[in-house]
């Protein structure tokens, strides 16, 4: 399809509504050059719904290292002022109330027949020295920076081309470290800010070593594009221990067996996310993942949680094990038992919207009863 650049300023009318809604939701935030590439590219590409993986195998070619971006997206005869704020207020509702967004990017193109708008904004919540994409076995990767102010801490996890993490902690908000790549493949690197608000990723990146980088897929023609199944909270939580199983079954480990005290957990904290407008594990009501096996009395050697939002089990699953530190968790080979609980709600324009919790526990081993004589 032929793409003209409009003439009208319709960049600059779609640049103001986002400032001003940005301004008015208390966010403090600058335009990025990256996400305006990425939205760019998505406007180009003239196909919508993109999905989460394709849209972060573009945001991660740009160089974009933030693990969550939103997308706006807007196709008319004749894109207004009014229809672009319509869009991104009712996007703006979806986003998680403990989410702050720093950065924005607008991408406009003409089409035959119309205009193409699309936003994309997020958070930023770390400062990074440059990092090679590319390196060479042997080659240190050099990792500098600091987590944002909301934070106390930082965490480094890197997930090695075997799928093993590495994980390097620092008492500080700064980080620094010198890591030798040894293997042909694929690294990937992730950076937590842990503070009140409990352990958060602030990055999530590949390093690729002497392997070329993908190239982001197609576009789908409608033919290709199956709609979306049904789906329920319970077919989710099936599909997702489905996944979950697979990914032990590839790594050698046994399957988790499904817990029914575990599974309530999980359930009441993905609905107290949904319920709320927050994501993340620290709630504002039952408080730290600590707390709230605590209070359920599940008072297990060996525990852990996994959260995360997508529009489909399976983008929620590949979220979780392309991050090294979630990726721990769905692999630790402690663990004997987990809880899955899904909560699916259609979004502000219509789209269903994943919410989902893992939480893994081990459990004592049952007392062997000797034979009677």
């Amino acid at each position: 399809m032929p793409v003209l650049q409009r003439p009208d300023g319709l960049a600059a009318v779609v640049d103001r509504t986002v400032v001003r809604l940005l301004r008015e939701r208390g966010d403090t935030f600058h335009a990025d050059g990256r996400m305006s590439q990425v939205a760019t590219w998505v406007a180009t590409r003239d196909e919508i719904p993109a999905s989460g993986s394709t849209l972060d195998t573009m945001s991660r070619r740009v160089g974009h290292a933030a693990p969550t971006l939103w997308l706006v997206y807007v196709r008319d005869a004749n894109v207004t002022e009014a229809r672009v704020e319509d869009a991104l207020r009712r996007q703006l509702e979806t986003v998680p109330r403990n989410f702050p967004i720093t950065r924005y990017g607008v991408g406009t193109v003409h089409v035959p027949g119309g205009d193409i708008v699309a936003i994309a904004f997020g958070p930023v919540e770390l400062e990074l020295d440059p990092v090679p994409k590319h390196l060479a076995r042997e080659e240190p990767l050099h990792l500098r920076g600091a987590v944002g102010d909301r934070f106390t801490r930082s965490t480094v996890a890197i997930t090695r081309p075997d799928g093993t993490v590495r994980t390097f902690e620092s008492r500080t908000r700064s980080f620094a470290m010198d890591y030798v790549v040894t293997d042909v493949g694929l690294y990937k690197v992730e950076v937590f800010g842990q503070g009140t608000s409990g352990p958060v990723v602030v990055a999530n990146f590949p390093v690729y070593v002497d392997v070329r980088e993908p190239e982001p897929p197609p576009p789908a023609s409608s033919a290709e594009q199956e709609p979306a199944m049904v789906l329920t909270p319970a077919l989710a939580d099936l599909r997702m221990l489905t996944l979950l199983t697979e990914a032990r079954a590839e790594a050698h480990l046994p399957a988790l067996i499904e817990d029914e005290e575990l599974s309530a957990l999980a359930r009441a904290h993905s609905e107290d996310m949904a319920d709320h407008g927050f994501f993340g594990h620290v709630s504002p009501t039952t408080g730290t993942t600590e707390e709230r096996f605590r209070r359920a009395n599940l008072l297990l050697p060996l525990y852990g949680e996994n959260v995360a939002l997508g529009d489909s089990p399976e983008m929620a699953h590949h979220a979780l094990m392309d991050s090294p530190g979630h990726r721990a968790n769905m692999l630790e080979s402690r663990f004997t038992h987990v809880g899955i609980g899904s909560v699916v709600r259609p979004d502000a324009f219509g789209h269903r919207m994943l919410t989902v919790t893992l939480t893994f526990g081990r459990r004592p081993s049952p007392p062997k009863h000797r034979a009677e004589k």
